[in-house]
């Protein structure tokens, strides 16, 4: 195996740190885009065999993932109806189904405005074990299908990833799912798992969300410019430009900022506007499944050149202490987290008690 195709199976993660605008803000994210693998050197250039052309002979793709993590009030969310009324076509929400129980007629509104609304879970929180995965998401998909909608996209909170999630998603019939802790700015590919690969294709994305640039102290003008500036260099990479966003209390300035920047995409002729769940049916129409169930990524009797975006969108290793390092490793290790309530967790002794534990001193006064 070489070294290029070791980078191309691994799933670590790191934290690492993106510039913007003299500022810097951090995400975990996967520890390297496998763009710079499947392009056939570490350097970032070269040929794969893939589709040359986006649909309609376009440059690129672009789509708009938002994730609903939590929904205080329908106002939360009403102040971005307006803006997904007009962009619909382009949005996929991928929505915690716990969020909206006993507010289903904020779903059925988002629902009734023409939006794609995929799954974000039960709980927002991603276990490391197949059990307890595979609860949450099917607990989801019943919510969903209930309400009339019919999942096939998963995005993990938090970008998480592991292949006991890939297996859970799998055998709840998710045809893909978009987790950048797996891989980031990259055309869709699938997982390798054990001596072969996934059937649910993962769709990366670019993981940089405008809620960080604000926290960074962004003022919205540039934070438009850093988006326009990103969108050039990601599209002229042959790679889909795919940005995403939150629901939460930088909502106003979120709302503003996303109505200029689709505008902005609108008047942009060489990228085709779709959802995430129409760009991964594209991507399901134009593969060769004899091949990417033997190589893990789509082909077609085109090539075209792909090359990994300006380095400073890529990021670089962010150093960290050692404790946070360690305190990190223990809590995902032990899946110690104070969302999903102890009774709906499949663990027994030891394991469960650590966890009550730590959900106590969480909710401690």
């Amino acid at each position: 195996m070489t070294d290029n195709t070791r980078e191309l199976f691994n799933k670590k993660c790191m934290v690492k740190l993106f510039p913007c605008k003299g500022r810097s803000i951090t995400e975990k994210v996967a520890r390297y885009p496998k763009v710079l693998y499947h392009s056939g050197d570490s350097s970032g250039s070269g040929t794969l065999r893939e589709k040359s052309l986006y649909p309609d002979g376009k440059k690129s793709v672009f789509s708009l993932r938002i994730d609903v993590d939590e929904t205080d009030n329908e106002g939360e969310l009403s102040d971005y109806l307006g803006l997904f009324a007009r962009y619909s076509q382009w949005i996929t929400l991928f929505c915690s189904a716990g969020a909206f129980v006993g507010k289903e007629r904020i779903l059925e509104r988002v629902g009734a405005a023409g939006l794609d609304i995929q799954s974000h879970g039960y709980y927002h929180y991603t276990h490391s074990d197949y059990t307890n995965i595979y609860r949450d998401l099917r607990k989801a998909k019943r919510f969903f299908s209930d309400r009339g909608f019919a999942t096939e996209g998963f995005a993990s909170p938090m970008g998480k990833y592991n292949d006991d999630l890939m297996k859970a998603l799998e055998d709840l019939g998710y045809r893909y799912s978009s987790d950048f802790s797996f891989d980031y700015l990259n055309f869709p590919h699938y997982p390798r798992i054990g001596s072969g690969f996934s059937k649910v294709l993962q769709v990366p994305i670019f993981p940089v969300c405008p809620e960080l640039l604000f926290s960074a102290g962004l003022t919205e003008e540039e934070a438009l410019d850093y988006y326009i500036n990103a969108i050039g260099l990601i599209k002229e990479c042959g790679i889909p430009v795919i940005v995403y966003a939150h629901t939460n209390k930088f909502c106003g300035k979120v709302v503003s900022l996303l109505g200029r920047l689709l505008k902005t995409v609108q008047e942009d002729d060489d990228l085709y506007k779709c959802n995430l769940t129409d760009f991964a049916c594209w991507c399901f129409r134009i593969e060769d499944r004899t091949f990417s169930e033997k190589y893990g990524v789509l082909n077609s009797s085109v090539e075209r050149v792909i090359s990994a975006p300006d380095k400073s969108l890529l990021g670089t290793p962010f150093k960290r202490s050692v404790w946070a390092v360690v305190k990190d490793l223990i809590k995902e290790t032990g899946d110690l987290e104070d969302i999903v309530p102890s009774e709906e967790l499949a663990d027994s002794g030891l394991k469960l008690l650590l966890k009550k534990t730590f959900k106590k001193l969480k909710h401690k006064p």
